[in-house]
């Protein structure tokens, strides 16, 4: 039984890190190949996450507000879009809608749009926590079975190389 625990949280591990990976490179990709424009923050939609009861001692009974910002702008070719942005914001806009913001966007051959705040600092944030989780995973499944450690500190080794 101890077994499946030790197997569900290395998925898990993997998992985390897998996405924290992507999201920061669908960052990445925006930064560098997206088409930066002004938009109109038309609404505004708050939504709470509470952690109140996690087992994690540096988050128990702490409450944050995510604020995802819906945009309106004309592409490079005229078109008007209207889309909620994927990564949300921390901090609580002083202004109602609607008001202009710096976005950076993207649209790829099969009309799929990403778009990102232009100077928007919590995705970095975001993309760390994902990956401490993960990596917090993969150290509980070392620690617990004797012998995994190495395989679990050599992933994380070259994870950190293929990065730079």
């Amino acid at each position: 039984m101890s077994s499946i625990f030790f197997y569900i949280a290395i998925v898990f591990g993997f998992y985390f890190i897998y996405k924290a990976i992507k999201s920061l490179d669908k960052i990445n990709r925006l930064k560098n190949e997206g088409i930066k424009k002004r938009a109109k923050v038309i609404k505004i939609r708050e939504e709470e996450n509470s952690n109140d009861g996690e087992e994690n001692t540096y988050i128990i009974n702490h409450s944050e507000v995510n604020y995802y910002h819906t945009v309106r702008f004309n592409d490079k070719n005229g078109s008007e879009i209207e889309k909620e942005l994927e990564f949300p914001t921390t901090k609580n806009p002083n202004k109602n809608p609607p008001f202009d913001v710096d976005i950076i966007y993207s649209i790829d051959e099969n009309k799929n749009i990403d778009i990102i705040l232009e100077n928007n600092k919590g995705r970095n944030f975001t993309f760390y926590f994902v990956l401490s989780i993960g990596i917090i995973f993969l150290i509980t499944a070392a620690y617990n079975y004797d012998g995994q450690i190495d395989l679990i500190l050599k992933f994380i080794n070259n994870l950190f190389k293929w990065k730079k």
